[in-house]
């Protein structure tokens, strides 16, 4: 009886099919969502907000921290360190190497006068052959001098240093809770920032023009000996003397510094040491150029300087 049931449980699992598989619904739903235009007002806010924001927190910080490293490097602003002119090894070599190229071109100099003497059958004309050599050799003495008398000058008009104008108005928050309302002050620092970049580089140019002036010199000098070529002696005679004496009226313009109240704070100082350092800044480009330009005397550069000064004066 068991076997039976057993043989017909067994044969209605085989005979019968397994049960089909459950179906497969999908449902789609379309849902529409109205949205509303975006304030114009909200929008503008939000983006002030953010914009004052990467002003305030990003760029002001890092403009004041590059500043800041400028102000630290030795103060050639306010003088003329021998040790990066007429001391340097570096300079030095070089205007040894161009020096025995003028000692060369001065042996030639004294043979072609000799044989133009004799040819001649006289001795005249010496005197520019003698100057231009005496010049050329004393190069390095000449310069030595000059930025003697130059430091000499500016150290006694005791100017306040740049760092001492400049990082009172270098103070900005690194994180400000309101961007907005400190964009006004950040924007100013910046101003700052950004003068201060264009006077160090443009009196860190005027010292590698020195050095330029210092190594040529010597060749350069040696020019003064020939009447075809005293204008190139002049020209450059022009421009060293404009170049160097020219850190005079920077220091000049500083010390106005302290006059004008520059060095207190607030608003007010920030903006009067702007025009300071914007001045100050024009200064070596413009006697320098001006000194260059000229081909009269002297005092006919000086009163043409002087004239371009006030003109920059004027305008400011």
């Amino acid at each position: 009886m068991l076997a039976l049931v057993a043989g017909i449980g067994l044969f209605l699992q085989v005979a019968m099919p397994g049960q089909p598989p459950p179906a497969q619904v999908t449902v789609h739903s379309d849902v529409t969502v109205n949205v509303p235009p975006p304030d114009p007002e909200a929008t503008a806010d939000m983006a002030a907000w953010s914009f004052s924001g990467i002003v305030v927190n990003v760029i002001s910080p890092t403009m004041v921290k590059w500043a800041n490293a400028l102000l630290d490097v030795p103060d050639f602003v306010r003088t003329t360190p021998p040790d990066l002119s007429y001391k340097n090894d570096t300079v030095r070599e070089l205007h040894d190497i161009v020096k025995k190229v003028t000692l060369a071109l001065i042996g030639l100099s004294i043979l072609s006068w000799a044989f133009t003497a004799i040819g001649k059958g006289d001795g005249s004309g010496y005197g520019k052959l003698v100057l231009g050599t005496a010049l050329a050799l004393g190069n390095l003495v000449w310069w030595e001098w000059g930025i003697r008398l130059n430091n000499g000058i500016t150290n006694a008009i005791n100017a306040p240093s740049l760092s001492s104008i400049a990082k009172q108005h270098l103070t900005v928050p690194e994180i400000a809770s309101d961007p907005v309302q400190a964009f006004g002050p950040a924007v100013m620092v910046i101003a700052t920032c950004i003068v201060i970049f264009l006077l160090v580089l443009a009196m860190f140019a005027r010292l590698a023009l020195i050095d330029v002036l210092i190594v040529s010199g010597a060749l350069a000098l040696f020019m003064k000996s020939s009447e075809h070529t005293e204008r190139f002696a002049s020209a450059y005679t022009s421009m060293a003397t404009g170049t160097l004496f020219a850190q005079i009226m920077v220091v000049i313009t500083l010390r106005l510094a302290m006059a004008l109240g520059v060095v207190s704070g607030g608003i007010a100082g920030a903006i009067l040491s702007l025009s300071i350092l914007l001045l100050a800044r024009k200064m070596p480009g413009i006697l320098s150029s001006r000194f260059g330009q000229s081909s009269g005397s002297p005092a006919k550069s000086i009163g043409k300087a002087a004239v371009v000064v006030r003109r920059v004066v004027a305008r400011i």
